[in-house]
């Protein structure tokens, strides 16, 4: 019955059910009762998971934390290409259902059913394509105003070339000029005080878009010059 609930709720579009029979039967579904390590940074992947209910968090060497909802795989990138090494540590949270194949059996199996195969790789792959393009996006016009007008509150003005000085200037730990990526978000961290908080991804991303020249620090100057193109 679940293998039938979870075929109709996310498979059925990519699979005929008698094609995820065998898919899914080839793997294990299996429910954390507590926040289990599934991966581990540096390791060779040797699964493929399906979430299936509750989420799982990706967390890099950096500190970043990445969300993983139901219905996304994880460790993709190992069953449509070579085998990788895992470029972040995965916990699956309380309560995450998810299923887990093993990678060599599954790829045994796939080359037995060449339809099954190119069906399962179609949807692996789109939904990586489209992990990729969300991970190079740029934050919308709207939440750069968001996100200034949050940092402009905590600092109490509502100009933003004011509020954006005053706040690296609180948090230039050294005093150099400069704010690194942990300076940055410890700045908006403390600054952010909104109900819906901006997620570490997010600021990961602005952190990087104005850090035009790749050099791991940005000024005020050049957070301004950013927020003013078009």
């Amino acid at each position: 019955e679940e293998e039938r609930d979870i075929h109709q709720q996310f498979f059925k579009e990519d699979m005929m059910d008698y094609e995820f029979e065998k898919l899914i039967r080839q793997g294990e579904i299996e429910t954390v009762e507590k926040t289990t390590r599934l991966i581990h940074a540096g390791d060779n992947h040797q699964s493929l998971f399906f979430i299936v209910e509750g989420s799982m968090d990706a967390s890099f060497r950096d500190q970043t934390h990445i969300k993983l909802e139901k219905g996304e795989f994880v460790g993709e990138e190992s069953f449509i290409g070579k085998p990788q090494r895992c470029k972040s540590s995965v916990d699956a949270l309380q309560g995450c259902r998810f299923v887990r194949w093993d990678l060599q059996k599954l790829k045994g199996l796939m080359a037995k059913h060449a339809q099954a195969e190119r069906a399962l790789e179609v949807k692996v792959g789109r939904q990586l394509a489209s992990k990729l393009k969300m991970a190079n996006d740029r934050l919308s016009r709207s939440e750069h105003q968001l996100l200034v007008m949050r940092m402009a509150f905590g600092t109490g003005t509502s100009e933003v070339g004011k509020a954006l000085h005053l706040a690296f200037e609180q948090h230039d730990a050294d005093g150099d000029g400069t704010i690194t990526w942990k300076e940055f978000h410890e700045m908006m961290r403390k600054l952010d005080n909104s109900e819906h908080s901006v997620t570490t991804a997010q600021l990961r991303n602005l952190f990087d878009a104005v850090d035009e020249d790749a050099s791991g620090e940005i000024t005020v100057d050049e957070f301004l010059a950013w927020l003013s193109k078009e």
